[in-house]
């Protein structure tokens, strides 16, 4: 199997992916942050297009720092699992995607089923996570919390047309310090506890 990354972009580096499945990537090593479906980051841009990343470990699609884009279409992450890590009972996240300090994300008709701890999550100023037609469904609890879609510490997270089920936490989560903006239309929230 992958191991570190299923896909990775960086700096200058460009990528399209249309049609395509990325399954049970593994970290490369005990408390290396990687097991990562697919990632962009450095100032890299991906292109996803009817892509599948399913029981990755850690993170099923990421984008992280300043400069990196990330633009999907008909994408589904679905039963991305805990990375295994020392002291850590249950293991690191296993959240669907996150867009990270300085990144910008499109997404269009997104589904993430099934994840651990997070479907969506924007984090950092800077970090924008715009999206359209969004479904988060049967987010698993580990650790404290299992949110459908969340925003923390100044990012901007947009979205037109959300449904979030059965996600324990809560459907939305938004929280500062810094000016962390959150604008969703359309949304419905079933079974969450917030």
């Amino acid at each position: 199997g992958n191991r570190d990354s299923g896909l990775y972009v960086a700096h200058t580096g460009e990528a399209d992916l249309a049609r395509a499945l990325i399954d049970g990537t593994h970290p490369g090593s005990l408390d290396d942050e990687r097991g990562l479906g697919a990632s962009v980051e450095k100032g890299g841009r991906l292109g996803l297009q009817s892509v599948r990343l399913s029981a990755n470990h850690f993170i099923g699609l990421r984008a992280t720092n300043a400069g990196s884009r990330l633009v999907g279409r008909d994408v589904l992450v679905d039963g991305t699992l805990a990375q295994p890590a020392a002291g850590v009972e249950g293991g690191n996240l296993g959240g669907g995607i996150l867009v990270a300090p300085g990144a910008h994300a499109e997404l269009d008709a997104v589904r993430l089923h099934g994840n651990r701890q997070l479907g969506l999550l924007a984090v950092g100023t800077g970090t924008r996570l715009h999206a359209t037609g969004v479904l988060v469904d049967g987010t698993t609890p580990g650790g404290l919390f299992a949110v459908g879609a969340c925003a923390l510490f100044g990012a901007d997270l947009r979205i037109d047309g959300m449904r979030a089920l059965g996600n324990p936490g809560a459907g939305v989560y938004a929280a500062g310090p810094d000016a962390t903006r959150v604008r969703i239309v359309g949304l419905d929230v079933f079974g969450a506890d917030d």
